[in-house]
């Protein structure tokens, strides 16, 4: 969910490369126009070890303060969509960190 790129993804993608744990030499780059840029396999285990621990860290969901990691509050956030798309709840209300 689009709600989650910048405070997981993005977060994790700028603390990399802030702390020099990802660099320009980790990328495969394309040898011609229409090929993909792709991390060499330990980059991307760097990323995913990264990404892991982003998703499992602990923090109060902003909208009921529950403590929960970042992957059951995308739990959260989809069982609280569906509950709008099916008419239970009335509107979406998106989580958002301050």
């Amino acid at each position: 969910m689009e709600e989650f790129r910048s405070i997981v993804v993005d977060a994790v993608v700028w603390k990399l490369a802030v702390n020099r744990q990802l660099t320009p030499d980790d990328f495969d780059y394309p040898n011609a126009a229409g090929q993909g840029c792709f991390l060499k396999p330990s980059a991307r285990q760097t990323f995913i070890k990264a990404l892991e621990e982003k998703l499992n860290s602990a923090i109060a969901h902003p909208v009921t303060g529950t403590p929960l990691d970042y992957r059951r509050c995308m739990e959260y956030q989809v069982q609280h969509l569906s509950q709008v798309i099916r008419g239970i709840d009335a509107n979406y209300q998106a989580m958002v960190l301050r």
